[in-house]
């Protein structure tokens, strides 16, 4: 039965009506048959519709954008093939963007200005907000 392919990303950081394209990616022979996604959280389990998904050759993409804090949890997804169903799903964690041990954030602002021979370049970061005045 398919298995999950290596060296995926697995954590999705994004805000509410962000968009995260999730792309699942198995191994399998013989070849897929189909696909399912499934997204679990602190208060349900539900069935990802085929319609909420596209599938091509041994890869599923999805893009899932969280609208609630009821949103975030965990996409699995899951291959059949003819000899079977995946026995351990492909898991992608989607988390809210920010949260502590994410990467930290860095406001950058780069101005040129060109007079006559001379041009003047500018760069400034702030680690804490965009203020740059």
């Amino acid at each position: 039965s398919p298995v999950c392919s290596s060296g995926q990303v697995s954590t999705f950081a994004v805000g509410r009506y962000e968009d995260a394209e999730v792309t699942c990616t198995v191994e399998a022979n013989p070849v897929l048959k189909s696909f399912q996604w499934t997204f679990n959280n602190t208060a349900d389990t539900i069935d990802v519709p085929k319609g909420r998904y596209t599938s091509t050759g041994s890869q599923s993409i999805i893009t899932y954008t969280p609208m609630t804090s009821l949103d975030y949890g965990t996409l699995l997804c899951s291959a059949t093939n003819p000899i079977g169903t995946q026995k351990d799903p492909c898991v992608f964690h989607i988390l809210p963007a920010g949260t502590s041990g994410g990467l930290s954030q860095v406001f950058l602002l780069q101005a040129s200005l060109q007079e006559r021979q001379h041009q003047h370049h500018l760069n400034v970061t702030s680690s804490t907000i965009p203020n740059f005045s």
